[in-house]
């Protein structure tokens, strides 16, 4: 009787581990494009970005970068 609780115990736990695992890969693969935007690579351009974003007075502003 112990042993078979004992086994049971062992596949609840393994069960939860794999549960576990499902949720980790679901999230990682869900946050993995979040950095894509299609833009392309504005390092080059990022003391313009802020100049454009960043007033001095205020902060922030809430206009975008380049307006349509």
């Amino acid at each position: 009787m112990e042993l078979a609780s004992f086994l049971d115990y062992l596949r609840y736990k393994s069960a939860q581990r794999r549960e576990i695992n499902n949720r980790s890969a679901s999230f990682l693969v869900a946050v993995a494009g979040l950095g894509h935007s299609g833009q392309p690579d504005t390092s080059e351009r990022d003391e313009e970005i802020l100049r454009n974003e960043i007033d001095l007075g205020y902060g922030w502003n809430l206009k975008p970068s380049n307006p349509v």
